[in-house]
């Protein structure tokens, strides 16, 4: 069988191996397209551990200074953790002790 593949001239070989030459560029593709997506998904998602921690943070820095003499309603900051400046507010609400924190990034 192998000496009538040899033998053949009507390029079923050539064709074989464009064929396994495609099917692996596409495999390739797709590997790195996940890849990729998972970088994204894991970059985000330490990005939002990192606006969390320092919302927690925050919720600290809030309380101390309502007990300081001079205590303020609205606290603003900026903070840069891995590169990423993050934009940190504070808003205390006086008539209902409700307390808001927004990061951004």
């Amino acid at each position: 069988m192998l000496k009538r593949i040899q033998n053949n001239e009507e390029g079923v070989i050539f064709v074989t191996v464009i064929l396994i030459i495609l099917v692996m560029m596409v495999l390739t593709v797709s590997i790195l397209s996940l890849n990729t997506s998972q970088i994204r998904v894991t970059e985000d998602e330490v990005k939002r551990v990192q606006a969390e921690v320092l919302a927690m943070g925050t919720i600290g820095l809030t309380f101390a200074n309502q007990l300081s003499g001079s205590p303020n309603d609205n606290i603003a900051f900026t903070e840069t953790l891995g590169g990423v400046d993050f934009a940190v507010t504070s808003d205390l609400d006086p008539s209902t002790d409700e307390l808001v924190i927004q990061i951004t990034y």
